[in-house]
């Protein structure tokens, strides 16, 4: 699921105009195998959580992740990575 979002150019992390798919989770195999409380659930989809308001909206760094802080200077974004997800779906039984 993480290639195939990297494939397509979205990454978590933009480093020198190439994006980066550093953040993951990491899912146990008894949830993925329905051996545990989990059993109703299943994985469906891993998702980089880029909404235009977590980007840079202008200049040299447009569409990075809108950071916090770049050195000492505060810019009152939210981090220098996107935020990662994962959907899971719970099967009727």
């Amino acid at each position: 699921a993480c290639e195939e979002s990297y494939r397509k150019g979205i990454g978590t992390l933009a480093w020198k105009d190439s994006w980066n798919l550093f953040d993951q989770m990491i899912l146990t195999q008894g949830l993925v195998d329905n051996t545990n409380t989990f059993a109703d659930f299943r994985f469906y989809k891993f998702k980089v959580f880029n909404k235009p308001y977590l980007m840079q909206t202008e200049g040299p760094w447009k569409g990075y992740p809108y950071r916090t802080f770049v050195g000492n200077d505060f810019k009152g974004g939210y981090s220098d990575h996107f935020p990662v997800y994962t959907i899971l779906i719970r099967e009727k039984k």
